[in-house]
């Protein structure tokens, strides 16, 4: 399956492919904000960056996904005197150009 055809002023394929890594990295970032529930996990500071298998929910982890990498934006702490500690993080994802990988790429004249 192909994705979309992206057009550029770039004059060689490897620039297109830089323009296109800088896109995608921008939608990734503007994706938007999500939550993680950690566990005896009080550790975490805004800035803090973490790498994990996606799950939602109270769902099992799929162990064949590819890890994603998200910041840490805020942190709350939770604690209740009968229960363990949580801690709630509210993250974005991260996208690094130079850990994405083309895996097919052409370019034409229009």
């Amino acid at each position: 399956m192909k994705g979309p055809i992206q057009t550029t002023d770039d004059k060689t394929l490897e620039a297109a492919e830089g323009s296109a890594k800088k896109k995608l990295q921008e939608k990734i970032v503007n994706s938007g904000e999500g939550t993680i529930e950690s566990f005896c996990a009080p550790l975490l500071i805004p800035g803090d960056f973490i790498t994990t298998i996606p799950e939602c929910s109270d769902m099992v982890p799929n162990a064949n996904l590819t890890p994603i990498t998200v910041q840490v934006n805020h942190v709350r702490h939770h604690k209740k005197h009968d229960d363990e500690a949580r801690t709630y993080a509210g993250v974005s994802p991260v996208a690094k150009k130079n850990e994405m990988r083309i895996v097919e790429s052409e370019m034409k004249k229009i």
